[in-house]
């Protein structure tokens, strides 16, 4: 499963070097001196009692290849519908796309964008960029929350899991449009 995050800022840096650190098929798109530091070192992670590095595969979203199954958007929301069109050549009917944006209408913005399958989510981290390829999280909250349908859903599983005993599933919880399944999920454990 080849996965995009797009945006390696606090949110999307963190999750690109946990992925990477667990094995899995990562691409991170970056921009700037940030994109130079994570080349050329790899990206640092700062936590609160540790601190680790992990070499990732990153590149300028204009120097993206390929269909991409997962992109995660990880950019500020006025940029998501942006971000978005230069992916569009990397995302067919089959991907599934999730932004971690900061606002409420993410789901619609990327759906206007392209015809791929759109999950709605947000995420719970105290994370920020630190200096160009260093990532500092702060304290022990790290969640995501999606919503959608269950197929997709058992998708991500496969990335943020190793054992799917570790979600929580929530009936009835809705918004407009109406999202029957939200699940609560810890990711990745070190």
């Amino acid at each position: 499963m080849r996965i995009a995050i797009v945006g390696l800022g606090g949110v999307g840096g963190y999750l690109a070097a946990s992925f990477a650190k667990s094995g899995l098929d990562v691409t991170g798109f970056a921009r700037g001196e940030h994109l130079k530091a994570i080349q050329k070192e790899g990206v640092r992670i700062t936590e609160d009692e540790k601190e680790w590095r992990v070499p990732l595969h990153v590149k300028h979203p204009d120097e993206a290849e390929g269909i991409y199954d997962v992109v995660m958007f990880c950019v500020k929301s006025y940029d998501l519908g942006t971000s978005c069109k230069r992916m569009q050549n990397h995302i067919n009917a089959d991907s599934i796309l999730l932004s971690f944006s900061n606002g409420v209408n993410n789901g619609d913005v990327l759906c206007a964008c392209c015809d791929a399958r759109v999950l709605d989510g947000c995420i719970y981290i105290l994370s920020h960029i630190e200096s160009p390829g260093v990532i500092r999280k702060k304290g022990k909250v790290f969640a995501a929350l999606f919503g959608g349908e269950d197929e997709r859903l058992s998708k991500l599983w496969q990335i943020y899991f190793k054992k799917p005993a570790c979600v929580t599933k929530h009936h009835k919880i809705s918004k407009k449009p109406c999202i029957e399944n939200i699940y609560l999920l810890p990711l990745l454990r070190h």
